[in-house]
C-alpha cells in the first residue's frame, strides 16, 4: 500500500463538529487520513514553529486527546486503513507533536497513558 495517499472511503457526510473548526495548519491534519504524510508534517511543523510554537502543541495535544474524531465513522466501516479521513486526525497530530522538538516536549506526561 502506498503510504503517502489517503484512504478514505467516506464521504464527508458529517459536518465537522464546532471543536473541530480549526484554523490552517490544523485543519488540514483532517483532511490526510491514514498514511505517513512527511512532507505535510514537516510544512505543518515549519508554520507552527514560524508561529507560537507552543500554543501550536497545546493545540495539537488536543487534538490528539480528542477521541471524538472517531465519530465521524459511520456503521459500516470496519476499521483498518479506510473509513473518513477525520478518524485519523489525532495519529497525524501526534506525527507532527513528535516533530516540534522543545514545544512538542508539553505531550510527555499526558500521552504517558496511551502507551
Amino acid at each position: 500500500m502506498n503510504k503517502n495517499k489517503s484512504t478514505n472511503n467516506s464521504s464527508k457526510s458529517v459536518p465537522n463538529f464546532p471543536q473541530h473548526n480549526l484554523p490552517e495548519p490544523f485543519l488540514k491534519l483532517q483532511t490526510l487520513g491514514y498514511g505517513d504524510h512527511v512532507e505535510v508534517y514537516e510544512k505543518t511543523v515549519r508554520q507552527i514553529l514560524a508561529g507560537d510554537a507552543h500554543k501550536g502543541a497545546e493545540t495539537l495535544l488536543k487534538m490528539i486527546l480528542d477521541e471524538t474524531y472517531y465519530d465521524y465513522d459511520t456503521e459500516e466501516y470496519e476499521e483498518g486503513e479506510g473509513g473518513d479521513a477525520r478518524g485519523w486526525t489525532p495519529y497525524n497530530a501526534l506525527r507532527i507533536l513528535g516533530r516540534l522538538g522543545k514545544a512538542g516536549e508539553i505531550g510527555i506526561i499526558p500521552l504517558m497513558p496511551l502507551l
